[in-house]
C-alpha cells in the first residue's frame, strides 16, 4: 500500500500497520494552516484501511468529540477521549485511528498532535472522520454508528451538527 508522507507526497508501503495514508487537498491544508495545526506531521488513513485493520484486531479507534456527541452518536467499538487528560489516559498500543466530525477533521488533528508530542508513536487521524468511517461500514453491510440517537451527529440540546471538538 502506498502511504502519503507528512509533506503530502506519496510514499512506499507502510511496514507498521498496512493502512494506506490519503493526500490533503489544498482547501483542507489551507484550513489546518489557519487554525494552527501542523499538518506536516500526521499520518492521515483512509476509513476502509481502518476498517482492515479492526478486523486484525490492530486498532482502536477514538473519538475526539465532546462527550454528549459521543453518546448521541458514535461509531460502533469507538472509545471516547475528549480532553488532554482523557487522551492521555489512552493506551499506546495498538495503533489508534482518532476522528472528529470537522470537514477538515481539525479536531482530531490536534489531538493526534497532542498525543504525538506526548510520546505516542503510532497515531492516525481518520480521513473524513466519523461519516467517512461510517460510509465505509455501511458499504460494507457492518453496523454504522450507535448511541442515543444513532445515524445523527447532531448536538443534542441545540440540533446543529457537531463541528466543535477537541480542543487541546
Amino acid at each position: 500500500m502506498q502511504i502519503v508522507g507528512r509533506d503530502g507526497t506519496i510514499g512506499g508501503q507502510n511496514q507498521t500497520d498496512g493502512v494506506s495514508r490519503v493526500p490533503l487537498t489544498a482547501e483542507q491544508r489551507l484550513n489546518l494552516d489557519r487554525k494552527g495545526v501542523n499538518w506536516r506531521r500526521l499520518d492521515y488513513a483512509e476509513a476502509s484501511d481502518v476498517l482492515d485493520a479492526l478486523d486484525r484486531g490492530k486498532s482502536l479507534v477514538v473519538d475526539t468529540r465532546d462527550v454528549r456527541h459521543y453518546v448521541s452518536n458514535h461509531f460502533p467499538g469507538a472509545v471516547s477521549a475528549r480532553g488532554y487528560d482523557a487522551l492521555l489516559a489512552l493506551p499506546k498500543e495498538p495503533a489508534l485511528y482518532l476522528y472528529c466530525a470537522c470537514e477538515d477533521d481539525g479536531g482530531a488533528s490536534r489531538a493526534a498532535l497532542g498525543l504525538m508530542d506526548s510520546g505516542y508513536l503510532d497515531v492516525h487521524v481518520i480521513a473524513g472522520g466519523l461519516y467517512a468511517l461510517q460510509d465505509e461500514a455501511g458499504r460494507r453491510g457492518l453496523p454504522t454508528s450507535e448511541g442515543t440517537d444513532p445515524g445523527s451527529s447532531r448536538d443534542p440540546e441545540t440540533g446543529q451538527n457537531a463541528t466543535v471538538h477537541n480542543e487541546r
